[in-house]
């Protein structure tokens, strides 16, 4: 493997990736303005001491979702609730809790059970929560992932890392598996699909949404929403990529990004918020 590495002949490398991919063919505004659609004010931007962390998911007027791996490292929490902050709307909000799933602690090298939930001070008034998808049907369904990472184009590879901003990108639940919760698997994949070469899909369908997107570091935490009888749905929260970079000419396609099945933790978000609320 270290040998076919070293080669001129390389075709790809696989990374964690810390940017968001986007069609190299297709305007980024496209992608601002799906993101401002009203159905996603819902989806916010966490901050840890000043510093833009990740993304987050109102689902009732005091609770937000999130990624677990925002607020836990080797096992272990880095931060108080007081250090983080989370924007909505333009408008900064404070934790009074945050709660990181149980099973995480335990399966943080695997990348399960990614999830948490952040008990707010006050009520979020001005925006309408997203509503928690609790069927398990989500296979093959049209999504759109929401959240505010760095971007940037699939081509050239070498292309600048751009600012964080709220973008949204469409895509496809390509495999569902993982990590069982009560005989449900928690893991949603999508792969980053080529407009042109359909060759280089990993994953569930070839074909390219229009706005087609990848997910970045900065997008950790946000949303995966699909439409059923004209209702948005939170389905996925945001858990980690992979990024493949090709270096003979194909970009970033083929990458794949891993959601936690919200469906799955639809008892547990309901426990825990009726514990906060107490």
């Amino acid at each position: 493997m270290k040998a076919a590495l070293l080669t001129t002949t390389m075709a790809l490398l696989f990374l964690v990736f810390f940017c968001g991919i986007y069609r190299h063919d297709v305007p980024k505004q496209k992608y601002r303005d799906l993101a401002r659609q009203h159905q996603f004010d819902c989806v916010g931007h966490v901050f840890y001491k000043n510093k833009s962390w990740g993304s987050c998911v109102l689902i009732d007027k005091k609770h937000l979702l999130t990624a677990a791996h925002l607020f836990v490292k080797k096992g272990q929490s880095f931060s108080e609730a007081s250090d983080f902050q989370f924007e909505l709307n333009g408008k900064l909000h404070n934790a009074a809790d945050i709660i990181v799933h149980q099973a995480y602690n335990k399966n943080e090298s695997k990348g399960a059970c990614d999830i948490a939930i952040v008990h707010l001070t006050e009520d979020v008034t001005d925006i309408i929560p997203a509503h928690i998808n609790n069927n398990f049907d989500e296979l093959h369904n049209d999504v759109v992932v929401v959240g505010f990472g760095p971007a940037k184009p699939s081509l050239p590879v070498d292309a600048p890392y751009e600012p964080s901003e709220k973008l949204a990108g469409e895509n496809v639940v390509d495999s569902i598996w993982g990590f069982e919760i009560n005989g449900h698997n928690t893991i949603l994949t999508i792969d980053f699909d080529s407009p042109t070469d359909p060759g280089m899909n990993k994953t569930g369908s070839p074909t390219a949404r229009g706005l087609e997107y990848m997910v970045s570091g900065g997008d950790s935490g946000g949303g995966l929403f699909r439409i059923v009888n004209g209702q948005w749905q939170l389905i996925g929260i945001n858990a980690h990529a992979i990024t493949t970079v090709h270096i003979n000419g194909g970009g970033h396609y083929g990458s794949i990004c891993d959601f936690t099945r919200v469906a799955a933790f639809v008892p547990w978000i309901q426990q825990e918020m009726g514990n906060s609320n107490k």
